[in-house]
C-alpha cells in the first residue's frame, strides 16, 4: 500500500511537471517588443476621461453634452484641459461620443469614445467598461450608443 501512494503523489507531481513545461511551451519566453511611451500615455489620458465621463453621469444620471460639462472633474486630473482631446499619437483626435448615457448594468461595453488614430492596426477605445485596444474589425462591430456608429473608413488598398 505505501508503494502505491507514493507512486500516486509521484504521478501527480510529474503531471504537475509536465503541464508547466507544456504550457511553456506553447506560450514561448519571447518578449514583445515595448510599446511607444505614446501609447502609455495615451491609455492614461483616455482612462481619465472615461473615468469623468461615468463619475458624470453617475453623479447627474445625465451624460455629458459636452467637454465643458466635464471640467471640474478633468481639473483634478493631471491632464491639461485644453489638450485633453488631443492624443499623443501623431496629434490625433480623440473623439468622445457626448449624450451617450452608458447602461451600467449591461455585460457588453458600450463605447463612449476612441482615438483616431491606430497602432499596429490597434485602436484605444473608451468603452463603458474601460479603455481597451481593439481592432478595426472589432470596433466595427462594438456597441455604440444610439444616434452613433463607427466612422466610415477609407482604407487604401493597393491595387498593384
Amino acid at each position: 500500500m505505501h508503494f502505491q501512494k507514493n507512486t500516486r503523489s509521484d504521478f501527480f507531481k510529474y503531471l504537475g511537471i509536465l503541464l508547466i513545461y507544456s504550457i511553456l511551451a506553447t506560450t514561448g519566453c519571447q518578449q514583445q517588443a515595448p510599446l511607444p511611451a505614446s501609447v502609455g500615455n495615451s491609455f492614461e489620458k483616455l482612462t481619465a476621461l472615461q473615468s469623468c465621463y461615468l463619475t458624470y453621469c453617475q453623479q447627474r444620471n445625465s451624460a455629458p453634452r459636452a467637454l465643458g460639462d466635464l471640467e471640474p472633474l478633468l481639473k483634478q486630473t493631471p491632464f491639461d484641459i485644453t489638450e485633453i482631446l488631443t492624443s499623443p499619437h501623431a496629434g490625433s483626435e480623440i473623439v468622445v461620443l457626448w449624450n451617450a448615457l452608458p447602461d451600467m448594468q449591461s455585460a457588453t461595453p458600450l463605447v463612449i469614445g476612441y482615438e483616431t488614430s491606430c497602432f499596429e492596426e490597434q485602436r484605444m477605445v473608451m468603452t463603458s467598461q474601460g479603455v481597451i485596444m481593439m481592432s478595426e474589425h472589432d470596433f466595427q462591430a462594438a456597441k455604440f450608443p444610439p444616434g452613433h456608429r463607427p466612422p466610415n473608413l477609407d482604407i487604401a488598398t493597393d491595387s498593384k
